[in-house]
């Protein structure tokens, strides 16, 4: 179990600004002027005026290397808008359609460049300090403009502003908007084409796919976990989908604690683990995505589990009413995420549901002269509600807030945080905690930190630490208890990562080291079960994109 978590100032904060007006897409207004500027082209220097783009559609997309939501819409407007009316030869009145990106970060260059090769962005200007972006009265990115300036010449600069909104609200409002423009009719003779083969091939979006392959193992000195997975995705225009496979192994030396286990034996233990998933995101407007998950599993899902079950089996294995555990599960759930502040405020409510078949425990009842087996089946509801700001240009912050009921217990209170923080150019720290509380008796809560740096270009270094400390689990039985004691834990870690303009790779090295408390006399024959142990853990992971 890890619990979840967040600060208290930090939700004052987010709370205010959730209840703030909105900033949404400026409403529809007559066209305007479009103000006169002059900007640097980012790759050669040369300076661009707004008459360079006489007679042609403009699609400004003002960004900023650390806007996510920027990266998402850059992708769709290059290809849905750019390369579409490139085949197009222009909208249909034939009139040329230009998309600018327009860069308002001046610092931390390399990363700005690497999104440029990763967003596809073909005509990038600078527009350092957010000038050019003020005086069309943006304040976040991604700002989206179109002016029309198919009345314009180099003479007469006619050039009108006929959109702007802070926030992307997807290809298909700007595609009607473009095409709705019509030159003046001494141009419109000379500007219509007949379709090509061009045309039929610009279908719109593209489709942007991602495979995953990742690999973590856990050692100690009786115990070895391995999990590998496998993902593959596609996105295309709003719609996001994505196939996981897991397969893990459990290996352990079984020793019972013979003080308190008289029929225990020594083994080796090994047991398999395969999952899959399945999800889906669906985006309905600008402000509001659908999401969808659904997996399944067979298998034991954590070495406690497997070390219980062979415990029980060598103690009633013999008894009739025994029976050999086959743990499996099923898990769906669905959310919804509104973006109620264009590009800087999200908020996340989702609900999952999960059915869990566990391994039972037993206890041979004398007076009954039978075996009592324990519950096999688990069902736990979990309603959660996540909340994402983006405080400054160099600081976001992650409140998460959940509840778990769980069949046979007491509600379970969860409590995440994270903030994420751009100390410099080549620098950025991530700090995160959170806490869980269920009645009567457990608490737990946990604190961590990681600084990632650049050291050359494309790679980057981590260093990690992270401390989890709680009370232990509330007793299961009224003779013996599998409940674990009180558990500290620490960890330390190294990483390393490439990210490169198709593939990435991370790898990562840590030392664990967990200190259980001394276990209560009802929990004694698990002794050797909750024991201290130094763990390493090893992490490797390759993505590619194409």
């Amino acid at each position: 179990m890890k619990p979840n978590s967040f600060h208290p100032v930090t939700i004052t904060v987010l709370i205010a600004v959730l209840v703030a007006p909105g900033a949404g897409g400026a409403a529809p207004s007559a066209p305007a002027a479009a103000p006169d500027f002059v900007l640097l082209k980012r790759d050669s220097g040369e300076p661009v005026k707004l008459a360079d783009f006489a007679g042609e559609i403009i699609v400004l997309d003002f960004f900023a290397y650390w806007c996510g939501p920027c990266r998402k819409s850059a992708v769709e407007i290059e290809g849905g808008i750019q390369k579409y009316y490139a085949a197009k030869q222009g909208n249909p009145q034939g009139v040329p359609v230009r998309v600018v990106s327009v860069n308002i970060e001046q610092d931390n260059p390399r990363q700005t460049d690497k999104y440029i090769r990763e967003t596809g962005a073909e005509f990038v200007l600078n527009d350092l300090g957010g000038k050019l972006l003020e005086k069309f009265g943006g304040v976040a990115t991604p700002f989206i403009v179109v002016i029309d300036g198919s009345r314009a010449t180099r003479e007469t600069p006619d050039f009108r502003v006929l959109h702007k909104s802070e926030g992307f609200e997807g290809t298909k409002k700007l595609r009607e908007l473009i095409d709705g423009i019509k030159p003046p009719p001494r141009r419109a003779s000379i500007s219509l084409r007949e379709p090509g083969a061009a045309v039929a091939a610009a279908t719109g979006a593209p489709v942007a796919r991602a495979g995953e392959v990742s690999f973590e193992t856990m050692l100690a000195s009786d115990i070895k976990i391995t999990s590998s997975a496998f993902s593959y995705g596609q996105k295309q225009g709003g719609t996001e989908w994505k196939l996981n496979y897991t397969y893990g192994t459990i290996g352990e030396d079984y020793e019972p604690f013979k003080e308190f286990d008289f029929f225990g034996t020594s083994a080796c233990l090994y047991e398999e683990y395969n999952g899959g998933a399945a999800s889906v995101r669906q985006k309905l407007s600008r402000s509001l995505t659908l999401s969808a998950t659904g997996g399944g599993y067979v298998g034991f899902t954590d070495f406690r589990s497997v070390w219980l079950a062979n415990y029980y089996k060598q103690q009633f294995d013999f008894v009739p009413g025994y029976e050999p555990p086959t743990p499996r599960g099923y898990n769906v759930s669905a959310g919804l995420r509104w973006e109620y502040q264009p590009t800087t405020g999200f908020v996340d409510a989702s609900f999952l549901y999960a059915n869990d078949e566990i391994a039972p425990g037993y206890e041979f009842d004398p007076f009954r002269g039978e075996l009592v087996r324990g519950p096999e089946i688990l069902k736990t509801y979990a309603p959660a509600l996540k909340f994402e700001n983006v405080l400054t240009s160099r600081i976001r912050a992650l409140n998460e807030f959940q509840l778990t009921f769980t069949s046979g217990r007491e509600v379970r209170y969860a409590y995440r945080g994270s903030v994420n923080v751009a100390l410099g150019e080549r620098c950025v720290w991530r700090t995160l905690g959170g806490y869980t509380q269920e009645d009567p008796t457990l608490r737990a809560w946990f604190v961590g930190s990681t600084l990632e740096f650049e050291i050359a270009p494309r790679w980057l270094l981590s260093i990690s630490g992270l401390y989890y400390h709680d009370t232990g689990e509330i007793e299961n039985s009224t003779l013996i208890s599998t409940a674990a004691p009180g558990l500290e834990t620490w960890r330390g870690g190294l990483g390393l990562r490439y990210v490169g303009e198709v593939s990435s790779f991370s790898l990562s090295a840590a030392p664990v080291w967990s200190d259980y408390e001394p276990v209560a006399v009802g929990t004694r024959p698990f002794t050797n079960l909750y024991k201290s142990r130094d763990w390493i853990s090893l992490q490797a992971a390759w993505v590619i994109a194409f």
